[in-house]
């Protein structure tokens, strides 16, 4: 990122990233501005999580889960792959839009973490929806709903949060495609309508689809909307949640 902030805006240098990293600068410094050192291209995919119990925790939807969890106050807990990881973020946003206690387990990355919520040491914690899936199936999670404001078109049948009554809880990954700061209208407009081309090509549909990545397009204009209210609703949680850095 630090790169491409400092490349020049003529097109042959992009970046493509997952949107967590605007929550770097709520963290780290950084010498770079995550809002206005980069021209936003477009969406290329998202990723969709899913919020799952391990199936040891007697919750079947959101709101058993919420009232185990009262119940059990700090001695539920949930994972994540370390603080500040969207999977930590998320769960202290459910926590302040439901009133739960659930104490955090920061793990050094996700294999520990994915190991610890199958084993039962966990209760809780965001998964990627495919990797979610995979993990129903075995029996060893119940998933509960889905990240995103919409259903992910992975698992059609599984609700949202938004849908089950958390409607203030923002939880959607972007992929996207960005260039430095000042990128000439013509070039950003050009590279927006051959990635879209691109991204409708069944091959590469295909290829996102077995990554748990949904095809996903929008306006450049649309995009810097997209991230700013991201930025904006994890600042709120980090700020709220008092979290700070490793």
């Amino acid at each position: 990122m630090d790169a491409l902030a400092k490349s020049p805006p003529d097109g042959h240098t992009i970046n493509i990233n997952v949107s967590s990293t605007v929550t770097i600068p709520l963290f780290f410094k950084v010498p770079f501005d995550v809002l206005t050192s980069f021209t936003p291209i477009t969406a290329v995919g998202s990723y969709i999580f899913a919020l799952v119990v391990h199936s040891s925790v007697p919750a079947t939807n959101v709101e058993e889960f919420i009232r185990w969890a009262k119940a059990r106050g700090n001695e539920a807990n949930y994972g994540s792959p370390g603080n500040g990881t969207y999977h930590h973020l998320w769960m202290e946003q459910v926590k302040l839009l439901t009133g739960i206690e659930i104490t955090h387990i920061p793990y050094k990355g996700s294999a520990g973490a994915f190991t610890d919520i199958m084993g039962g040491q966990l209760s809780a914690m965001f998964l990627p929806m495919g990797v979610a899936l995979n993990m129903s199936r075995g029996g060893k999670v119940r998933i509960l709903g889905g990240s995103g404001r919409e259903r992910s078109p992975l698992a059609p049948d599984i609700p949202s949060l938004h849908e089950l009554g958390l409607t203030g809880f923002h939880g959607e990954t972007l992929l996207a495609a960005w260039g430095p700061a000042a990128m000439p209208a013509a070039i950003v407009n050009r590279y927006n309508t051959d990635l879209h081309a691109i991204l409708m090509e069944g091959e590469v549909r295909d290829f996102f689809a077995k990554q748990g990545l949904t095809v996903r397009t929008s306006t450049p204009e649309d995009l810097g909307r997209a991230q700013r209210a991201e930025y904006e609703a994890l600042a709120q949680v980090v700020r709220d949640a008092n979290i700070k850095a490793d």
